[in-house]
């Protein structure tokens, strides 16, 4: 049996997870959480216009890889991004030099076969041993029709 302090803390952290952009309360059903793709006023998320959120790309193997997520938030319009074949490219704006992709990993893009799933995010990783990027520098993404300049890289 679970005491009246437990059941509050298990509350709290369900509610603090779906304030974090986790399942939280929402998702417990097994629906997906989807965030709306900007508040009233507020400037358009990187990739809304494509039905995606592209969070900010990290640094990753102590620098030698960027990865860039991409959430999902419309996938009737995030599908051209995930057709076979899409380009994908990611470019440090300070040299103008384009990191290459890296090697295929679980969850790396595109998605064998799969269409686009609201709520859940897909990764894309791009080799930097090369050209490495720092951290507050500003890369641009292209991916199929998509492209979103400025993007700054994060430490993980």
């Amino acid at each position: 049996m679970i005491s009246g302090s437990m059941r509050r803390g298990l509350a709290a952290a369900a509610v603090l997870a779906g304030l974090a952009g986790g399942p939280g309360l929402a998702g417990c059903g097994g629906a997906p959480v989807v965030r709306p793709l900007a508040a009233p006023g507020a400037p358009a998320l990187p990739g809304a216009r494509w039905g995606v959120e592209l969070l900010p790309p990290r640094r990753r193997a102590a620098g030698y890889l960027l990865q860039v997520r991409i959430h999902v938030l419309d996938p009737a319009r995030a599908a051209p991004l995930f057709a076979a074949g899409a380009p994908a490219e990611l470019v440090a704006e300070a040299g103008g030099k384009a990191l290459p992709r890296a090697g295929a990993a679980p969850g790396d893009w595109p998605p064998a076969g799969e269409p686009p799933v609201a709520g859940r995010i897909y990764a894309l990783s791009f080799d930097g041993t090369r050209h490495p990027v720092a951290a507050g520098e500003r890369v641009t993404l292209r991916l199929g029709p998509l492209e979103e300049r400025g993007l700054v890289v994060e430490e993980p």
